[in-house]
């Protein structure tokens, strides 16, 4: 009697841990489904490479190895930790901890960079036309780079790793670089809406065509989803990190569920361009069901 009754709330953990697992394994799959097909299409030349074209390639590159890479990961470490007690996966997390945060730094500079190449076009509209490829890819070649650093600061002053930074550096890197970067973006965006707001409607129309205004409101729908999901998590993120107690006084489903929203920050992007951009979802259709624009002309 006693041992049925101990069993069935571990029972029941372990079925509400394995739940959560698959949340994130649909997460995972249809962010790099989701993904790869944002790559598929903005690969092509029917849509515009500049105005952000580049950029939502690398964005989606990022995204799809949080989806193919992260999540999974993740998805490991919470049925470890809650199933698997005796298993020791200390060396998996901190891989896992590089891998995160590598992805994860890469997409938020790549939606800084977006921001400020809306905002460049509006301040500058004529050097901005003439903007070669080679800006794109030094800028993205950067944001990988910086990415880089960030998981190498957490491999320097990590204990059981090389440890040759005092442990503090990088939380302290980290904080600083994602904060640094969300302000960017909602500064850069501030201007430019601020902008826009003064310049009469034959000036837009001049400086930017159909297809490039829907693509820059799609481009600012996915700024603000990005801030509104991963703020969350990086709060408690910052709270845990310089407030070690608030760890054990948080519940374990606030901590999924902030994580959930962090990770589903990279299926959201692939949802808006949908929605958004009509070409977008022609070439997806085309993709699928070449008979698609015949059957409808007829």
């Amino acid at each position: 009697m006693n041992n049925s009754t101990s069993g069935t709330p571990q029972a029941l953990h372990h079925l509400w841990v394995i739940t959560w697992c698959a949340i994130f394994g649909i997460v995972a799959a249809a962010t790099v489904i989701g993904n790869s097909l944002t790559i598929a299409v903005f690969s092509k030349k029917k849509l515009p490479r500049k105005f952000g074209g580049y950029f939502i390639i690398n964005l989606a590159v990022a995204d799809l190895m949080v989806g193919a890479l992260a999540l999974p990961m993740y998805i490991y470490i919470v049925y470890a930790f809650s199933c698997l007690p005796e298993r020791n996966i200390v060396t998996f997390q901190q891989v896992y901890t590089v891998v995160d945060v590598f992805t994860g730094l890469t997409s938020v500079f790549t939606l800084a960079s977006i921001a400020l190449e809306r905002l460049y076009g509006v301040l500058y509209p004529m050097q901005y036309h003439w903007r070669g490829k080679r800006v794109y890819f030094v800028t993205i070649i950067a944001m990988w780079a910086i990415s880089a650093t960030a998981s190498i600061v957490y491999i320097l002053s990590t204990r059981s790793l090389l440890y040759l930074l005092p442990e503090a550096t990088f939380i302290y890197y980290l904080t600083v670089i994602s904060v640094l970067s969300v302000l960017v973006i909602c500064a850069a965006y501030f201007v430019f809406g601020l902008r826009i707001h003064f310049w009469n409607k034959s000036k837009m129309d001049m400086v930017a065509s159909k297809q490039e205004k829907r693509l820059a409101a799609a481009l600012f729908i996915v700024t603000v989803v990005f801030v509104l999901t991963w703020t969350p998590f990086h709060v408690m993120n910052i709270l845990v990190n310089f407030t070690k107690s608030f760890l054990y006084k948080m519940p374990v489903d606030l901590v999924f569920f902030g994580k959930l929203l962090h990770y589903s920050n990279s299926l959201a992007n692939p949802a808006i361009y949908c929605f958004k951009i009509p070409e977008f979802r022609i070439a997806i259709r085309l993709m699928f069901c070449k008979n698609w624009v015949r059957e409808t002309r007829v």
